[in-house]
């Protein structure tokens, strides 16, 4: 009786399974150009909504089929925070969860470049050895509801020319085979938040007709991943993307 009834839940237990993977597949966002990936990510960041934005992201692919090797020969090296072999499905899960955290610490270091009103605001270190109340002050300055206030006023290419040339697109190949992908490009944002403009990037990977996104940053616009805001004009961003 005891093994009929483990049978049972085992069955119910993989069937439940097969389901969520199923209705996950199901609910996977499909995107036919970065522009409307970048919007996809956004509006789910505008509702504070992390299962969302991951939805509009590579993780699940880029985690999947990462190519160890390939990495480590075209970069001549191997270094220890990159993603792991996907030899196992262990590792496989290993590397979505450093894929996912990537993109969670992009947004964590871009709240703090809207909201924060100190050294965060640049992604450094906050000394507050004589500031009895900063932390406190910090705490209350980062509210997510305030993410709902963001607004995107247009989206661009950075560099047009450096971006379609030959050259980058031959890198941009290069790197969407590591994780298996058929393109990779990079769009910049300008985005309105209380009041001031800010420039923020992405770089995407292109599966099959879908685009996703890769990161929060923009190599091409100088955009790093410990500043994925900056303060910008609406002319100056004009001038990057013509």
């Amino acid at each position: 009786m005891r093994l009929l009834k483990f049978g049972i839940v085992a069955v119910a237990a993989v069937v439940a399974s097969l389901w969520l993977t199923e209705a996950y597949a199901a609910d996977e966002a499909h995107f036919k150009t970065p522009e409307e990936a970048v919007t996809g990510f956004m509006e789910a960041l505008k509702k504070q909504d992390f299962e969302a934005i991951l939805a509009t992201t590579a993780v699940d692919r880029m985690s999947k089929g990462f190519d160890f090797v390939a990495q480590a020969q075209q970069a001549k090296v191997i270094v220890p925070y990159h993603a792991m072999p996907t030899s196992d499905p262990f590792f496989i899960s290993v590397n979505k969860a450093i894929y996912a955290g990537q993109l969670a610490r992009n947004i964590q270091y871009f709240t703090y470049s809207l909201m924060a009103k100190n050294a965060l605001q640049e992604g450094k270190t906050y000394v507050i050895a004589d500031q009895p109340t900063a932390a406190m002050d910090m705490f209350n300055a980062v509210q997510a509801k305030r993410l709902s206030e963001l607004s995107i006023s247009k989206i661009g290419t950075p560099s047009p020319e450096k971006v379609n040339s030959e050259r980058q697109q031959r890198l941009f190949s290069q790197h969407a085979k590591i994780f298996q992908g058929d393109a990779a490009t990079e769009r910049v944002a300008l985005l309105s938040f209380d009041g001031l403009d800010y420039l923020i990037g992405f770089s995407l990977i292109r599966y099959g007709d879908d685009w996703l996104i890769e990161e929060m940053m923009s190599r091409i616009a100088d955009i790093g991943f410990f500043e994925p805001a900056k303060r910008i004009t609406p002319d100056e961003f004009e001038a990057l993307i013509r």
